[in-house]
């Protein structure tokens, strides 16, 4: 039970890694002709929150994990 309420609020806060990276990503984009320093860091930062949100789905426990341990 409380590995797939883990597992969901981990899922959970990849996605909005995922979503406030591409957030990022299209800001830096948009303001590109702008101020180039400024949205390069804003790229940058978009790319930090999709490898936080790749790792959050990494490490995050699937639903059979709990049956596993079950049997152990």
């Amino acid at each position: 039970m409380v590995l797939k309420l883990a597992g969901a609020f981990i899922k959970v806060l990849s996605i909005l890694c995922f979503a406030f990276g591409t957030v990022l990503a299209l800001w830096g984009v948009s303001a590109f002709k702008v101020d180039w320093q400024r949205s390069t860091y804003l790229i940058f930062a978009a790319g930090v929150l999709y490898a936080v949100g790749t790792i959050f789905i990494l490490i995050a426990p699937s639903p059979t994990d709990s049956d596993r341990l079950k049997r152990i």
